[in-house]
């Protein structure tokens, strides 16, 4: 079985997305999830990588292109609202933590301590999802890096609004640090699709091919 340690690395995110279904899809688990009452998406089959490696190396925000095979309800979240609505717990986290790793990299610009924890313990038995678990940020060559870290990601569905929030959160504190993009790097520890969105992820692929 293909369970774990996959890496990948891409110019772009769009690219990056294109290669991680395609690696779903060819060397993917299936695996049986438990139903949680969260949907469509509670229970059944999902295909599954464990702990896969994402860098992309180009990560502009402005360049991500939308499939047109996603959901519009997918399509609205690429507004790169993530982190602005408080009333959600990974948004409030992100945001109390926001300015305290500008400070702290404005202070010490080589430190290691820049981060948010986005999952908290409380998380555990909590009624919602928080899929994030922890943002990093350094500085290196006068470039700002970010690696984010995540529990569960349904690639389908969320590695575009995910990695363009996080973008835009990198840029931003980029720019309060007058510094330039560095990479973005994705530590997923479920990278999965579900077993409903199959055909629409073989048909994107198809698309994708035909189009290059």
């Amino acid at each position: 079985m293909n369970l774990i340690s996959y890496r990948i690395k891409t110019q772009t995110v769009n690219q990056a997305f294109y290669r991680i279904l395609e690696i779903l899809l060819l060397k993917g688990n299936r695996v049986e999830i438990e139903e949680d009452k969260k949907g469509s998406r509670s229970g059944g089959k999902t295909i599954e990588l464990q702990n896969l490696l994402v860098c992309i190396e180009d990560p502009k925000s402005e360049n991500i292109e939308i499939p047109t095979e996603l959901s519009g309800v997918t399509r609205k979240f690429m507004d790169g609202m993530l982190y602005r609505d408080t009333q959600k717990p990974q948004s409030r986290r992100v945001i109390e933590q926001k300015e305290q790793v500008v400070e702290l990299l404005r202070r010490r610009p080589h430190t290691r301590k820049a981060s948010i924890a986005v999952w908290e313990r409380s998380d555990l038995t909590a009624s919602y999802s928080v899929c994030i678990a922890y943002l990093q940020f350094l500085i290196r060559n006068n470039r700002l890096h970010q690696t984010a870290v995540f529990r569960s990601h349904d690639i389908w569905n969320g590695f575009l609004f995910n990695t363009k929030g996080n973008l835009l959160l990198q840029e931003e504190i980029a720019s309060a640090l007058d510094k330039n993009i560095g990479t973005y790097t994705e530590l997923a520890i479920s990278a999965h699709i579900y077993a409903i969105d199959e055909e629409k992820v073989r048909r994107y692929l198809i698309n994708s091919n035909r189009m290059e």
